[in-house]
């Protein structure tokens, strides 16, 4: 649930709320891959590359090998490198 309201936070521009809640989210459950994509864009649109870039890369690593959004993350990759 607090995935989901992060997610819904930071479309919404709420991007400290979002955060804070896709945070708790990956505490309780660190495979929730797409908690995981939106917080790395919500932190790099803060001005937070480095902490961006360490999610994108966790994620990246969580992926499976077939993962069609191994695209997307290779794409977020280059942007914050």
């Amino acid at each position: 649930m607090a995935a989901n309201l992060g997610i819904l936070a930071v479309q919404q521009g709420r991007l400290p709320d979002g955060i804070a809640l896709m945070r708790e989210a990956l505490e309780r459950d660190p495979q929730l891959l797409e908690a995981r994509f939106s917080l790395a864009r919500a932190l790099a649109l803060t001005g937070d590359r480095a902490g961006a870039l360490a999610e994108a890369e966790r994620l990246f690593g969580q992926l499976p090998l077939d993962a069609p959004q191994r695209a997307e993350v290779t794409r977020l990759l280059a942007a914050l490198r």
